[in-house]
């Protein structure tokens, strides 16, 4: 990589040299930010409680085939496009630019409806196959002198000078400083207070299907408004040849729901699925767990080396902003924020 010009920058980042990091979760955002601080000269250790790598990223595996755990879309600028193709992230074009159906209507119109600074309208598509994002990312931070440690964190302590982690064994580490995401599920104490973190929760449904038909759809995604079972659908075509659908059910949706699926896939996609052609895969619930806005500010505020991928104000906090909250679990706001990248390497 060519620093020249940058050396404000690598000044500002001469603390990060040498230094003992941890990253607490394998999603993307925390993938990234591994990368991020191996790239600046830190010694980046991941943890991981589960088998599998990636969070709500995760695939699962059959008949030799990896397919996703649930729909997803990120929607990087310029700026995070590069981070990401510089770490080894795979981009392709979509198929078929995202949109947003109305069951009712039965008409398409662009998502999100209104792209800003926020959101881009490049059209890159990180997710749309067998592979994947958290995948991409894993798969070049191997290559790098990482380490990574299969075990649950049970406690974050932030002292004067250091971090202090304790695993489900009792066993400690010391770290510089530590990247955590709301998904995070551990107790946190700065100088011997306990931070008080609550979490917001709620059960995500997913159905991976496989049609014959392959080759004639290729990658797109869909977010559904309406009374429908389904609320985002996302096609790609499969290592197998086929088709690959990934479903996420709303919640009126149930995994019996089998018919109504299959006839909002048909308005959906615009075209007729045969019964005897489409093949369920897998059916896959997960929780869905965040540290409410307040949580976040309350760590957020009081740390100086637990780093949060988004800065919560007090205001923000107070007044339960909704857009903030929807903020911090957006990746695609998260990368396209700036504060994220300061916040990782102005320490």
């Amino acid at each position: 990589m060519n620093v020249a010009g940058y050396g404000h920058i690598l000044s500002n980042t001469a603390s990060l040299r040498d230094a003992k990091v941890a990253v607490l979760g394998s999603s993307p955002i925390s993938l990234l930010a591994a990368h991020i601080w191996s790239l600046f000269g830190a010694h980046v250790t991941v943890y991981e409680k589960n088998e599998n790598f990636g969070g709500a990223w995760s695939k699962f595996e059959q008949e030799g085939s990896q397919y996703p755990i649930s729909t997803h879309i990120i929607m990087p600028n310029e700026l995070p496009a590069a981070i990401l193709e510089l770490f080894g992230a795979k981009a392709r074009f979509w198929n078929m630019l995202p949109v947003e159906f109305d069951v009712n209507t039965q008409k398409s119109s662009c998502f999100p409806s209104k792209l800003s600074s926020e959101y881009s309208g490049l059209p890159f598509d990180y997710t749309s196959r067998s592979g994947g994002l958290a995948q991409d990312l894993l798969s070049s931070l191997s290559d790098q002198e990482v380490g990574f440690r299969y075990e649950k964190v049970d406690l974050v302590a932030e002292l004067d000078d250091f971090i202090k982690i304790t695993n489900s064994r009792g066993e400690t580490s010391i770290y510089d400083y530590i990247f955590v995401t709301p998904a995070i599920q551990s107790s946190f104490e700065i100088k011997g207070k306990i931070v008080d973190i609550k979490y917001d929760s709620h059960i995500n449904k997913s159905v991976v299907y496989e049609y014959e038909s392959g080759g004639c759809f290729g990658s797109a995604f869909h977010h559904i408004k309406g009374n429908t079972p389904v609320r985002e659908v996302q096609t790609f075509d499969a290592s197998t040849g086929r088709l690959a659908i990934v479903v996420k059910l709303s919640r009126l949706g149930t995994f019996e729901d089998h018919e109504w699926i299959r006839e909002t896939l048909q308005k959906v996609l615009g075209m007729a699925l045969k019964k005897s052609a489409l093949k369920t895969l897998g059916a896959v619930t997960y929780r869905n767990t965040r540290m409410n806005l307040q949580s976040q500010y309350n760590l957020g505020s009081h740390a100086a080396r637990i780093v949060l991928p988004t800065i919560v104000s007090a205001d923000e906090a107070r007044h339960n902003d909704d857009h903030r909250y929807r903020f911090s679990q957006d990746i695609s706001l998260v990368l396209n924020d700036i504060a994220f990248y300061k916040s990782l390497l102005f320490r």
